[in-house]
């Protein structure tokens, strides 16, 4: 998530917990207009690749920058982020690895592309499907993995995967 305020002055003289602070805003805020640029491009080359017409997907991605919702979550990377790699994986469904790969990683950034699984495999169910497979599989290992290199401890490792996978966000108790 992007903070509102401008943060990406450099002072010498901050501390160094916001000085961390401004290095994170200033990724968070690059993910996120990269994210939208690869929407945006991704919805113009479906419409170029799939349909023949650039016009059609220059349209289509110029509805998508006019929707409330890409004004109201222009910062939340994990929202943007997933929706980029499953545009790709769109203009990508010929090659069934590639869009494994794809879903794999947005489904490694937020647990909701893992619903789309069965729609995918119904679309690869009779060639594909196992390289489809093979994609998810070995991107969400891999994602895994990294989580389990990177982790303190074993209780912070499985305390992210089940965030990755959104387990933790079922097993939260209401707010009264």
């Amino acid at each position: 998530r992007v903070p509102n305020s401008a943060l990406l002055e450099v002072d010498e003289t901050m501390p160094e917990d916001q000085s961390r602070l401004m290095v994170h805003t200033a990724t968070a805020r690059t993910m996120a207009i990269l994210s939208h640029l690869a929407v945006v491009f991704g919805i113009m080359f479906i419409g170029y690749r799939h349909f023949g017409n650039l016009r059609m997907g220059i349209a289509a991605a110029a509805l998508y920058l006019l929707l409330p919702c890409t004004a109201q979550m222009v910062g939340r990377v994990d929202h943007v982020l997933p929706a980029a790699l499953l545009v790709w994986a769109v203009a990508c469904y010929r090659r069934p690895l590639l869009s494994g790969v794809l879903i794999g990683l947005a489904a490694g950034a937020i647990y909701y592309p893992i619903f789309l699984l069965p729609l995918w495999i119904s679309f690869y169910w009779q060639r594909g499907l196992v390289r489809f497979l093979c994609g998810v599989a070995a991107m969400l290992a891999l994602l895994t993995a990294t989580l389990a290199l990177t982790s303190a401890d074993s209780a912070a490792f499985w305390g992210q995967v089940s965030q990755m996978f959104g387990f933790s966000n079922l097993t939260q108790k209401p707010v009264d």
